[in-house]
């Protein structure tokens, strides 16, 4: 069984840095590209789908605007599960600001290179309450490309998802400030979790994927107890 980790907005495989999965897991995760001129997140969809070995059964577990990516790649592939974290299944689930932004294109009118520097609206949205959390997302958001950070952003305030592919599993944080746990419809709300609870609460977030995994995974390729594999986060 293959895992691909797919990262939020602007984020790469250091968004995952605290998950510790079971070893008999392979890890995989989905590089971002930069996007073609007018290319539609559909187009881009099936170019990212170039990345993942549908030969063998495969799980996606999208974080943020990755999980929005998750639900447009199983709509074309057919992964074994998906599980979203901090993430939406439907436009419904977007926030009416941000639904209002993206119909009068008041996105347009920000340069995407303003949003590589974090700052304390960022960093509260996003739920970093510490200096090392703050640190990591600057730096993430420092190595983003502005053409995608551009991009992705005019894609998830103007997303018009209507598909929800069946068996999907979703995790999201009680306090997300940014994707409200309120507007959506979650398997599982951690408590006091904001945006970024893939590193704050990484221990839990950590567990149920696990949890998830095992069920999904053959037991005879089960190679370590799931009391073993979930470490909490320093």
């Amino acid at each position: 069984m293959t895992a691909y980790f797919i990262s939020g907005l602007g984020a790469d495989q250091r968004a995952f840095q605290r998950i510790h999965l079971d070893g008999s897991v392979n890890i995989r995760h989905i590089k971002w590209i930069d996007p073609i001129r007018n290319e539609s997140l559909q187009q881009y969809t099936s170019r990212i789908a170039a990345q993942i070995d549908q030969k063998q059964e495969f799980i996606l577990i999208g974080l943020s605007f990755g999980g929005m990516l998750a639900i447009e790649l199983a709509r074309i592939l057919s992964p074994k599960r998906i599980i979203l974290i901090s993430s939406i299944t439907d436009r419904k689930q977007l926030p009416v600001f941000f639904r209002i932004v993206g119909m009068l294109k008041l996105n347009r009118l920000v340069p995407g290179r303003l949003f590589k520097k974090p700052n304390f609206l960022i960093y509260q949205l996003f739920g970093a309450k510490n200096e090392k959390d703050r640190q990591l997302l600057l730096e993430i958001f420092k190595d983003a490309s502005p053409r995608y950070l551009y991009w992705s952003i005019n894609q998830i305030l103007n997303w018009k998802n209507d598909f929800i592919p069946s068996g999907y599993y979703h995790i999201h944080g009680e306090k997300d400030k940014l994707l409200p746990v309120k507007r959506t419809h979650p398997h599982k709300i951690i408590k006091g979790a904001g945006h970024l609870m893939i590193l704050t609460h990484a221990g839990e977030v950590g567990r149920l994927i696990n949890e998830e995994l095992v069920k999904n995974t053959p037991q005879q390729l089960l190679t370590t107890e799931l009391s073993t594999y979930s470490r909490p986060h320093d």
